[in-house]
């Protein structure tokens, strides 16, 4: 097995993984199962079975679907965008299941993926308020470091429709953050 470091780039680790040895996918799955988990668990209301199910079928469809992956592409953008129909996907199915204020707080608390102060209290609790998209939008471009264009690819929007987008969202939450403090 050929030696795997952090330079390794993600789509080296896809040859490998698709040309030489199906045990390299464990590496990818090391690479992005935190940062995926941060954007699930915020996506999915802070419940963690949720997240670790939709964890589960992001890693395994992304899996099946490697060989339809654009080696020209990002990478990042392909499995966020795997995870985020999932997700949306999941959230129609179980429209119905809301969480209070109080159990999204007590299960962040519990969390260790999430960072107790009292601004990520604040982020989360305006991150409830917000639709899937809006939140999603802002949890890409802001925390995952999203540029526009790999927006672009998982959304198949123009750039500049969702710079827009994002600045809609922006602009609510900062009304939500406003509320907040009123």
């Amino acid at each position: 097995m050929q030696v795997i470091n952090r330079e390794t780039k993600d789509f080296e680790l896809i040859v490998l993984t698709l040309e030489r040895d199906k045990n390299y996918y464990k590496f990818i799955v090391l690479r992005y199962q935190n940062r995926l988990y941060s954007y699930l668990f915020k996506l999915l209301n802070f419940n963690q079975e949720d997240t670790k199910d939709c964890l589960s079928h992001t890693f395994i469809k992304a899996y099946y679907k490697l060989n339809s992956y654009q080696i020209d592409r990002s990478f990042s953008a392909w499995i966020y965008k795997i995870a985020h129909n999932i997700a949306v996907d999941y959230i129609r199915k179980h429209s119905g299941k809301h969480l209070s204020f109080d159990q999204v707080m007590d299960i962040a608390i519990s969390s260790p993926y999430t960072s107790i102060s009292p601004f990520s209290e604040k982020l989360d609790y305006i991150l409830t308020k917000l639709t899937v998209d809006e939140k999603n939008l802002l949890i890409l471009f802001y925390q995952e470091n999203m540029s526009l264009q790999e927006l672009s690819d998982i959304y198949n929007l123009l750039p500049n429709t969702l710079a827009a987008r994002v600045k809609r969202a922006k602009d609510k939450a900062k009304k939500l953050i406003k509320q907040y403090y009123e």
